[in-house]
């Protein structure tokens, strides 16, 4: 899966545990490697919405219990229908209505729902879950969502998404024109010269999604969120949200892996949507078959999930490292700082442990991913054994990390000490003469 920017559509994102699977070997890519886009600047325009905290109102305690009976139901391999994700529907739908969000995201929202909402009692294709899996794991690694809802989110969201292998749920095979190929050889072209991924660039695929989005026998709510895709293209000055970005790259993903689509313009697919979604920071490498992983699909612990294509082989300096590590007064959790370097070629996928005395000092490890040039605080619970020892006698914790680039792994720690605490001075009791 692709990497996530900590923001989308004015949403800071915090990203979850999730399973850990070892992609297969993609093949190395000779052309330059993509630049680096700063989506930053774009999110803190959108208005300082606080969507994190606008899904934190929305997802109760009784809606996180119906999210997770459907992740049960989704991880024991059910083909879900429109009637199994309602919970969902219902959730992003409110999300759709909230004051002050940019039209095209809006737009986008809803259109996602309508997609759940056509669905009936119909178990609903791959094809037409893997944008509903892909808007999930952006949401899931919002800042402000709680730590329970954004792993509902991410294990929903990966379920969902699948193994990145999906195709357009039509009968036939897909035949793309030859000046449709061209044009996407020409954007490809422009973003590896060093082109932002705005709406003037992308412009020349709108035909290409429009013969997409007409193709015989697609389902009509897939066709309109297509069809509202180009609507943004065409409606759009400059950088396009995170949140269309990915969509976009979604969808030229399941144009990549539909039959009838040639080796050459698939791999041309493949490496556009590995630029796009290092710009919109998305999880999953909706490219080639067999050219992304899955990010992890659990609740609660787990690995972080496999990274998105790399640009370039990383090396060591590369890796996630831990700032800083803080524990509580009653020293039953320790916070951890943990930084992406700006210079990782995706997004850092980390598991992360700690030791105590040379056991194992938490309850479950936990993984997360975090976008180069970014940091995020992770939350270890220790266990009963290593609370009781370091109240007692104190000695030092150390903090393990390990991040995963693909097939790729670095590991890094930290260890914080503890001071003994000092023994409590018993008064010896007065005698009767002191007490005169």
């Amino acid at each position: 899966m692709q990497r996530f920017p900590r923001s989308v559509a004015g949403v800071s994102v915090a990203v979850l545990a999730a399973a850990t699977f070892a992609p297969p070997a993609v093949a190395a890519v000779t052309t330059p490697a993509p630049p680096e886009y700063q989506t930053r600047g774009v999110l803190d325009d959108l208005l300082g919405l606080d969507l994190g905290g606008t899904l934190d109102g929305l997802v109760g305690r009784a809606q996180q219990t119906q999210l997770r009976q459907l992740l049960g139901l989704l991880q024991s391999g059910r083909t879900p229908t429109g009637t199994d994700l309602a919970p969902l529907t219902g959730i992003l739908d409110q999300l759709a209505g909230t004051a002050g969000l940019p039209a095209g995201v809006q737009s986008l929202l809803q259109q996602i729902v309508d997609l759940l909402d056509a669905g009936g009692t119909t178990p609903l294709a791959p094809g037409v879950l893997t944008p509903v899996g892909r808007l999930l794991q952006q949401l899931a690694t919002t800042d402000g969502v709680p730590t329970p809802v954004a792993q509902l989110l991410d294990g929903l969201g990966d379920t969902l998404d699948g193994d990145g292998t999906a195709g357009l749920p039509i009968s036939g095979a897909l035949s793309l024109p030859a000046s449709a190929v061209d044009a996407l050889n020409g954007v490809l072209s422009a973003l590896q010269n060093g082109g932002q991924p705005t709406a003037e660039l992308l412009r020349p695929l709108i035909p290409l999604l429009q013969q997409v989005a007409a193709t015989p026998g697609l389902p009509a709510s897939l066709s309109s969120l297509i069809g509202g895709l180009v609507g943004t293209l065409q409606g759009t000055n400059g950088m396009l949200d995170p949140l269309v970005t990915g969509q976009l790259s979604s969808v030229l993903g399941l144009v990549g892996n539909t039959a009838g689509v040639d080796t050459a313009t698939r791999d041309t697919i493949q490496r556009t949507t590995t630029i796009l979604n290092g710009a919109a920071g998305t999880p999953g490498a909706p490219g080639a078959p067999g050219a992304g992983g899955s990010a992890g699909g659990t609740t609660g612990a787990g690995g972080g999930g496999s990274a998105a294509p790399l640009s370039r082989r990383a090396t060591a300096r590369d890796k996630a490292v831990v700032k800083k590590v803080v524990l509580n007064r009653q020293r039953t959790i320790a916070s951890v700082t943990i930084a992406c370097p700006k210079s990782a070629p995706a997004t850092c996928v980390v598991k992360l442990g700690a030791r105590s005395r040379g056991k194992l000092a938490v309850r479950r490890t936990i993984g997360t991913r975090i976008a180069p040039n970014k940091s995020k605080v992770a939350r270890l619970r220790l266990t009963a054994t290593a609370t009781r020892a370091l109240r007692r006698r104190g000695g030092s914790l150390r903090v393990n990390l390990a991040t995963t680039f693909g097939t790729q792994k670095f590991s890094a720690s930290k260890a914080v000490k503890l001071a003994r605490p000092k023994a409590k001075v018993k008064m010896k009791a007065k005698s009767r003469l002191d007490r005169r």
